[in-house]
């Protein structure tokens, strides 16, 4: 399934944290920007496949126009596609 859900970015001593809006306790970091997409693209990616095997009921996604946004922050859409990351973990084994 495909997924897509609102990130906040912001500069946290020199790296890029985010979290996620709408799923509570979701945050990482990266290096830069692009970094820290991906690494939200991953952990969403993980977040949603683990959830499925569990069939966790999620919150619906905030539209991207309603997310509230402080200053110095940055929000994106992070889509994840769990039947690609299901692949790419298989692919691993």
């Amino acid at each position: 399934m495909i997924y897509e859900y609102p990130a906040l970015f912001y500069n946290d001593c020199g790296k890029v944290a985010f979290h996620f809006y709408d799923l509570e306790g979701l945050h990482s970091f990266g290096d830069d920007l692009d970094e820290a997409i991906l690494a939200a693209q991953e952990l969403l990616s993980d977040y949603f496949w683990e959830g499925e095997k569990e069939q966790r009921i999620e919150p619906s996604p905030t539209p991207l126009g309603q997310v509230k946004v402080k200053p110095l922050e940055v929000v994106k859409m992070i889509v994840a596609d769990t039947d690609k990351y299901a692949k790419e973990l298989a692919a691993l084994s």
